[in-house]
C-alpha cells in the first residue's frame, strides 16, 4: 500500500500498523505524535492501528528549547 509520512509517498505491506510504519522510518525520536488523516493516534494504539492504502500520516517530534 502507498502511504503519504510528512509530504513523502511510502511504501508499506498491506495492513501494517502505525508501529510498523514506524520501525521502518526509525525517526530515533524518544517523544513522537503520531497523525492519521489530521486524527491523533495515542501511543497505546500504535501496535493494534492498521493503516490503509492512501491514509497521510504526519510523524510529529518534540523538541525541547529554553
Amino acid at each position: 500500500m502507498t502511504l503519504t509520512v510528512n509530504g513523502e509517498k511510502t511504501e508499506l505491506q498491506d495492513g501494517a500498523t502505525v508501529a510498523q510504519l514506524l520501525k521502518k522510518v526509525n525517526t530515533g525520536a524518544s517523544r513522537i505524535a503520531v497523525l492519521v488523516n489530521n486524527t491523533v493516534v495515542k501511543a497505546e494504539k500504535w501496535e493494534a492501528f492498521a493503516l490503509k492504502d492512501g491514509d497521510h500520516v504526519e510523524l510529529l517530534t518534540f523538541a525541547g528549547g529554553g
